[in-house]
């Protein structure tokens, strides 16, 4: 007999398989009790199927899975408890495996059309829609880069042409407000370089103008200073002769309008070089106490003349020595000294110099007056040019109201502030802060031993370069009553000439002469002593100009000293004395 799962149970039609199903009824033993298939087995016939043994030993169901037959047994029960036989059905898996070959078969080769179906559609996708797209992004990379003659493709279809014709149109507009914006850009250029050029020709006018002015100024300085010289000179003169009462009165009214002139000339030339930018300032070390002592006793006689008391205070915690422009810092003090003086009719005036208590290495200097003192409104703009704190004091006191505004701007120049506290009618302070940074006490020069010597008696002779008739004549008054000889020539030609004749100890040189000024001959005249041999002449400049430039420039030409017109009869005394001085000292010394 066959046994089952190695014999066909019958063949399909049309199939190389065998059967589905083979069912068997057990007894209790194992032997067929019915046969549901043809698959000649007898009854009572036992199976030889390892699968029964372990059936007639399993206490229910079992179940059993080859690669071809799946085996299934089930008990037959009385009442759930006695066991009177078994059921087993075999089912062949190789028709099913065949349906599930076939039906993977059928499952890849729809997956493979479908892919390539994807792939197809994917092109087509991409050819009709993703192509465009990216053509338009990489145009709008270009643009975006700045190249905005990037060409925008027109393709596709409905939406995407239309965003390719948007594009194009923006790019075309984006195109003419680029060439737009060129051409205004070019335009603001050339406006912009018409404009500088209009604001260089400008300032170069300005410029012009505020040099011419300053020349002007200048020049006019120096006209007027010359006859200034002879008028405040002769009445220095006059004041030494026998006058009545009202004839010294009208002299000494002369002498005060000509210094008030005078002062008047100074301010403005000093305003109009700061505001030019032309004041130079200087840094070299300076005993600030010496300076504010020296000022004090210069201003002392002129407060006494109206009968005030002028005190300085100098505390002991200030620097001996600081950096700055001693010649500066005396210009303001003597501004505004002199404002004190002239708003004082009586009391007393202080010029106090500190250590600031609000600033390291600070200087504070303060003049306090007992005058009329100023407004509180008026404080703020005491300090702009022109201006006083009332118009009624231009008429009472006079001024130009140029003082305090040239000692603001030297004091911002130096570096410092200034300000006032007033109070009207009981006095004002004004005061103003400098850096002070102390430095190493000034040098000593250390002169040599000698035993002293006297100065000899004798008179000098003195070559005077002067081209103005009546400059000569004040100077001849001057000298009049000096044992000095004096010769006098016209200009720096003749004064050349005189040099090489005759010995002379001082030449006296205007610096502004027809023919050669004064500073050609005093270079040549250096240039003559130096190639002959010959003991420098000690030479003095005479000059209308005011300035410390003209005092440099003095010194670099080669003369020992500057005079500054109008010439006080006392101080040109006191500079030929100084130099007959020398004079003598030298000549004992050498024999």
């Amino acid at each position: 007999m066959d046994l089952p799962g190695q014999t066909p149970c019958g063949l399909k039609e049309g199939s190389e398989f065998p059967l589905c199903t083979t069912t068997f009824v057990l007894d209790a033993q194992g032997l067929v009790l019915a046969d549901g298939t043809e698959t000649n087995t007898s009854r009572g016939e036992r199976l030889d199927d390892p699968f029964v043994d372990r059936l007639l030993t399993s206490p229910g169901w079992l179940v059993e899975r080859g690669d071809l037959l799946f085996k299934l047994g089930r008990p037959i029960t009385l009442d759930g408890a006695k066991t009177l036989g078994w059921v087993y059905l075999q089912l062949s898996l190789a028709e099913l495996n065949q349906n599930l070959f076939q039906q993977l078969q059928k499952t890849i080769l729809i997956a493979l059309v479908c892919v390539l179906l994807s792939f197809v559609v994917a092109w087509w996708f991409a050819t009709r829609f993703t192509t465009p797209i990216l053509a338009l992004i990489q145009a709008a990379d270009q643009i975006r880069a700045g190249d905005a003659d990037v060409a925008i493709p027109i393709a596709g279809h409905d939406e995407i042409r239309i965003l390719s014709r948007s594009l194009e149109d923006m790019l075309y507009r984006l195109s003419l407000s680029e060439q737009a914006l060129r051409e205004m850009n070019s335009s603001l250029d050339q406006k912009v370089q018409e404009r500088t050029q209009e604001l260089q020709q400008a300032r170069q006018r300005a410029d012009a103008a505020n040099q011419a002015k300053s020349d002007f100024l200048a020049v006019m300085s120096h006209e007027i200073r010359t006859p200034m010289n002879v008028v405040l000179g002769m009445s220095d003169m006059l004041k030494e002769t026998n006058l009545d009462a009202e004839q010294r009165h009208l002299v000494q009214t002369m002498h005060r309008s000509g210094k008030a002139l005078m002062g008047v000339i100074n301010d403005v030339l000093d305003f109009s070089r700061i505001e030019s930018g032309r004041c130079t300032l200087s840094e070299r070390p300076f005993p600030p106490r010496q300076v504010v002592e020296e000022t004090a006793y210069l201003m002392r006689m002129v407060a006494e003349e109206k009968g005030l008391v002028l005190v300085e205070e100098v505390t002991s915690d200030v620097p001996d020595v600081v950096l700055g422009d001693d010649g500066r810092v005396c210009q303001v003090l003597i501004n505004l000294l002199g404002n004190a003086i002239k708003f004082t009719q009586q009391g007393q005036i202080s010029l106090r110099l500190t250590v600031s208590p609000d600033q390291a290495d600070t200087l504070l200097f303060q003049v306090t007056d007992t005058g009329i003192g100023i407004a509180p409104e008026h404080q703020a703009g005491i300090f702009e040019p022109f201006t006083q704190a009332d118009s009624g004091i231009i008429r009472r006191y006079g001024g130009t109201g140029l003082g305090l505004a040239i000692s603001r701007q030297l004091v911002e120049l130096l570096g410092g502030r200034i300000g006032v506290k007033s109070q009207l009618g009981r006095g004002s302070t004004f005061f103003f802060t400098l850096p002070g940074y102390p430095v190493q006490a000034l040098p000593l020069t250390m002169a040599p031993v000698v035993p002293p010597v006297a100065a000899p008696a004798r008179p000098l002779r003195i070559l005077i370069a002067e081209d103005s008739p009546d400059t000569q004549l004040l100077l001849q008054l001057y000298l009049k009553k000096t044992p000095h000889r004096w010769v006098i020539v016209q200009d720096g030609l003749e004064a050349v000439a005189r040099v090489k004749e005759e010995p002379f100890d001082l030449l006296l040189t205007d610096i502004q002469m027809p023919n050669m000024d004064g500073y050609a001959a005093t270079r040549l005249i250096r240039q003559w002593e130096q190639e002959a041999g010959r003991h420098p002449l000690t030479i003095l400049a005479l000059s209308a100009h005011a300035s410390s430039d003209k005092r440099e420039e003095s010194l670099a030409a080669g003369c020992d000293g500057h005079l500054t017109k109008p010439i006080n009869k006392r101080a040109f005394l006191e500079a030929i004395q100084r130099v007959a001085e020398t004079v003598g000292k030298q000549e004992a010394l050498g024999g």
